[in-house]
């Protein structure tokens, strides 16, 4: 009997892009314990949803975020050019994003002072895959959510990227490159798989924003040619 191999063009299944998922927060630690510990994943669902939720309610009050996750300086040119692509979205699609942004249309442990007993028989419980499903159904959720995650590596530095997501590459006092590939591990993986795992569709938006971090502060990095210094070697 003839036998059907998938090719190697086939999509990733859903199994395979959960793998994906363990594999990538593997990388990462929490450093709530004495032993490495990695950040759950819908503990980043949460993180990333609030915070999109959350930035859309500033743009819809006309603010400018000082704290959270996404938050940027104004003389930034690079975030500030991410933002306004975020709010260009959230302004042709008021009604979507108007509701979406309310702290009541989240699971019931959020906004739980706005609803009635009758609405909070009908949401999801946590930020589970029912959920992030359905917030992630319309197109312009999801071009505007690539957007905010490139605001959010818009500073590509572990130490920053550490403190905005309360979790980290590695316990060392110098980061090396691993720190930084683990990085941008995180970054593909938010924009592409965490979004295909729930069968949406993502966006495939390339970043020309992102800033890169101060090299000498590496431990392991060292510059060849000052008049060539684009081309970064690991030292042994």
């Amino acid at each position: 009997m003839e036998q059907n191999y998938p090719m190697a063009t086939d999509k990733p299944t859903v199994k395979q892009v959960q793998r994906n998922d363990s594999k990538v927060l593997a990388q990462f630690d929490t450093k709530r314990k004495s032993s490495p510990q990695a950040p759950k994943k819908e503990y980043v669902r949460c993180k990333l949803i609030r915070g999109h939720k959350r930035a859309v309610r500033q743009i819809l009050s006309n603010l400018i975020p000082k704290t959270t996750i996404h938050k940027f300086n104004a003389t930034d040119i690079k975030a500030h050019s991410l933002w306004l692509l975020i709010q260009q979205i959230v302004s042709r699609n008021l009604s979507t994003f108007q509701g979406l942004s309310k702290t009541e249309s989240g699971p019931i442990t959020d906004g739980r002072a706005k609803r009635t007993n009758e609405s909070m028989k009908k949401c999801e419980k946590s930020f589970n895959a029912a959920f992030c499903r359905a917030y992630f159904a319309n197109n312009d959720v999801r071009e505007s959510f690539c957007h905010y995650l490139n605001l959010i590596f818009v500073e590509f530095d572990p130490v920053i990227l550490s403190q905005k997501f309360e979790f980290s590459c590695c316990r060392n006092q110098k980061h090396t490159v691993d720190c930084l590939q683990k990085w941008s591990d995180l970054q593909r993986y938010l924009k592409t798989d965490m979004l295909k795992e729930l069968d949406c569709e993502p966006f495939e938006i390339s970043s020309d924003y992102v800033t890169l971090p101060d090299f000498n502060t590496f431990s392991n990095f060292e510059i060849l040619d000052f008049a060539d210094s684009d081309n970064l070697i690991l030292t042994h």
